[in-house]
């Protein structure tokens, strides 16, 4: 993993929800762990942080570390 930035706000239904963008490394976000290394990014920020106790509900973007820059997309900046 490279990063990790979080952004509060409303979900589509208005609920309080906080979304969490995920750079991981280009190595991370190739080959048939990837799934398994989202999982695994997505279970640890959630217990550290505490969100199933949270009334914010978590949403997780990841792209891989040469995404952004592909895709010049100032959020991920």
């Amino acid at each position: 993993m490279v990063s990790i930035r979080s952004s509060p706000g409303l979900d589509w239904s208005e609920h309080p929800a906080i979304y969490f963008r995920v750079i991981l490394s280009d190595s991370a976000s190739r080959g048939n762990k990837l799934a398994q290394i989202t999982g695994e990014v997505a279970r640890r920020v959630s217990d550290e942080l505490g969100l199933a106790t949270s009334e914010r509900i978590p949403y997780f973007r990841f792209r891989s570390q040469s995404e952004p820059a592909q895709l010049n997309d100032p959020a991920w900046d």
